[in-house]
């Protein structure tokens, strides 16, 4: 019978867990460290959006290398290296981008992408793909929910709908990700949906 989880749970007994692909483990680690994790991007990243998405991508770098957890000794070192590389490559990303700009340099010239990178990168083109194949209204409700982080109220207000139609735009906007979601990363479906918010 599988040990509860608790408060007092340590972090190796969860890195154990989670190497055995324990969901709930890795929601708890993620509970456990994810605010600190903000914090700490949020002071060297450019912005708040920046640094979520750098906690967002950590975390699921994690659970892509959850085979070698059970082999860390110091986690909370090892996830904020992780992070603060994350802020060094942005950086660097957004000086190639204006070395491409400037001087058309092929990309693929420019720094290696591991795998890891390009699956993060996959996963961010399909939800945005998602988003893009949204019924216009859904897309729209979607893009002030989410992007710009507006209140049901509000967004009623802008489009001219009643609460309980943005309220449904919303959940078929969810499903319609979600599917999408399930129908290309069906392994790590339940950790995505977590990370994204995406699970009620």
């Amino acid at each position: 019978m599988t040990a509860q989880l608790s408060i007092h749970t340590t972090d190796r007994e969860l890195l154990e867990r989670i190497s055995a692909s324990d969901e709930l483990a890795f929601r708890a680690l993620f509970d456990r460290y994810s605010g600190r994790l903000l914090a700490f991007t949020a002071r060297l990243a450019v912005s708040q959006e920046m640094a979520e998405d750098i906690v967002q991508d950590t975390f699921l770098k994690i659970w892509l290398r959850r085979d070698t957890l059970h082999s860390i000794d110091e986690f909370a070192a090892y996830l904020f290296r992780i992070a603060q590389n994350a802020v060094i490559s942005g950086f660097r990303r957004k000086a190639r981008e204006v070395q491409l700009a400037a001087r058309s340099v092929p990309e693929e010239l420019t720094g290696r992408t591991t795998d890891e990178e390009l699956h993060i990168k996959w996963v961010k083109t399909v939800i945005s793909n998602a988003v893009d194949q949204l019924p216009t209204q859904q897309k729209k409700v979607w893009q002030l929910r989410r992007d710009e982080g507006r209140r049901i109220q509000e967004i009623a207000a802008a489009m001219d709908l009643s609460e309980n139609t943005v309220k449904q735009h919303l959940r078929a906007a969810k499903n319609n990700i979600r599917q999408m979601l399930e129908r290309e990363f069906p392994q790590e479906f339940g950790i995505l949906l977590f990370l994204l918010g995406l699970l009620h």
